[in-house]
C-alpha cells in the first residue's frame, strides 16, 4: 500500500522515535494530500525516563481528533 492512501482505511499509527534514530517515519506526520492526519509523531530520548502514564497519553493524544475526523471523511 502506498504511504499517502494510509489515511484512506481505518488505521491510526501512533509512532514514537527513541534517541538519535532516523527520522523516515516523522515525515508521514506532516505529510500532504491525505484525508485525515492518521499519524502520531513524537520523540523521546530515554523512554526510561518517561513515566508509563505520560507515554501513554503521548502515543493516544490525538486518537480523538482522528476519530473525529475520520467519522467525517467516510473513513469510519
Amino acid at each position: 500500500m502506498r504511504a499517502w492512501t494510509f489515511a484512506s482505511h481505518p488505521a491510526r499509527l501512533p509512532d514514537l522515535r527513541l534517541g538519535e534514530l532516523p527520522d523516515r517515519l516523522e515525515r508521514f506526520d506532516t505529510m500532504p494530500g491525505r484525508r485525515v492526519d492518521n499519524v502520531g509523531f513524537f520523540a523521546v530520548d530515554d523512554i526510561g525516563a518517561v513515566p508509563d502514564t505520560e507515554l501513554y497519553d503521548r502515543l493516544l493524544s490525538e486518537f480523538p481528533d482522528w476519530m473525529a475526523a475520520a467519522r467525517r471523511a467516510g473513513i469510519l
